[in-house]
C-alpha cells in the first residue's frame, strides 16, 4: 500500500475521525483528545519545534504521532513524543517506526532531549527505537540527541 507521512493541519483533523474512533474502541482516549486541544488551540502543534504527523492514504488518515514543547519541564531543549497510534490493521508493518523516526528527525533540529510516557505494552517498542527507560514523573522514556540547538 502507498502512503505518505504529512503534516496535520485544521483542514485535516477531520480525517482523524475514524482513527479517533477505533482507537476509543480499544480504550485509548488521547487521539480524541488530540483532535479536541488541536482544533480548541489547546495544543495546536505550532509551538517552536512542534508538529503533529499523520499517515496517510489517500485523505484516509491511519496513523499519528506528535512532537511538542514538553509542557511537564521548565528545562529548555526538551520535546515530548505524542499521541503515537496506528490502526490495528496496519501494525507491524513499520508505520508506528516511520512515523517515530520522522518526530525524531524534526526534533534534533530544536530539542537537545525527547521525553515520553507510555504503557508497558509499548515500552519495547522505544526500547528498540534507542529510548532508554526513565522513572522520571512524566517520562518513561527519553532519548538524548546529537543535534539539539
Amino acid at each position: 500500500m502507498k502512503y505518505k507521512i504529512l503534516k496535520i493541519n485544521e483542514d485535516k483533523i477531520p480525517n482523524l475521525v475514524q482513527l479517533e474512533s477505533e482507537a476509543e474502541s480499544e480504550g485509548y482516549k488521547f487521539v480524541g483528545r488530540c483532535m479536541y486541544e488541536f482544533l480548541s488551540g489547546e495544543n495546536d502543534f505550532t509551538g517552536d519545534g512542534e508538529i503533529l504527523y499523520g499517515a496517510y492514504a489517500g485523505s484516509w488518515c491511519f496513523g499519528i504521532c506528535g512532537l511538542n514543547i514538553d509542557p511537564y519541564t521548565d528545562e529548555p531543549g526538551v520535546g515530548r513524543v505524542r499521541h503515537l497510534y496506528v490502526s490495528e490493521q496496519f501494525r507491524h508493518r513499520g508505520i508506528a517506526k516511520e512515523l517515530i523516526e520522522k518526530v525524531i528527525r524534526k526534533a534534533e533540529w530544536h530539542f537537545t532531549v525527547v521525553r515520553l510516557k507510555t504503557t508497558s505494552g509499548a515500552a519495547e517498542f522505544y526500547d528498540k527505537m534507542g529510548f532508554f527507560r526513565s522513572d522520571g514523573e512524566h517520562e518513561s522514556h527519553r532519548m538524548i540527541l546529537k543535534n539539539g540547538s
